[in-house]
């Protein structure tokens, strides 16, 4: 089993064993900047300071519309997937 099998962190975009869900990295797992970072409350931050949803970065995704989160990939930005499905995950 590789790598592959393993979910992408949310914010380095790595499938390398580490703590995901408090993952500070300023890069990702090729060595590029991070496009966004961990706030208040493990939450996770766009350039914009707008909070993305992170069941949205999950695979199982997020189908809530009435929540304040944004549904953007926190790799890339696009809001068509998150970050199990970016392109720049590892």
């Amino acid at each position: 089993s590789g790598s592959r099998n393993r979910s992408a962190c949310a914010l380095c975009l790595g499938r390398s064993p580490h703590a995901t869900g408090s993952c500070r990295l300023a890069n990702i797992w090729s060595g590029e900047p991070a496009r966004c970072y961990r706030g208040d409350g493990n939450r996770i931050y766009n350039p914009s300071r707008v909070s993305l949803c992170l069941r949205w970065q999950l695979n199982c995704g997020c189908s809530d519309t009435t929540h304040d989160s944004t549904h953007e990939c926190s790799g890339c930005g696009a809001r068509a997937h998150g970050a199990q499905l970016c392109p720049l995950a590892e």
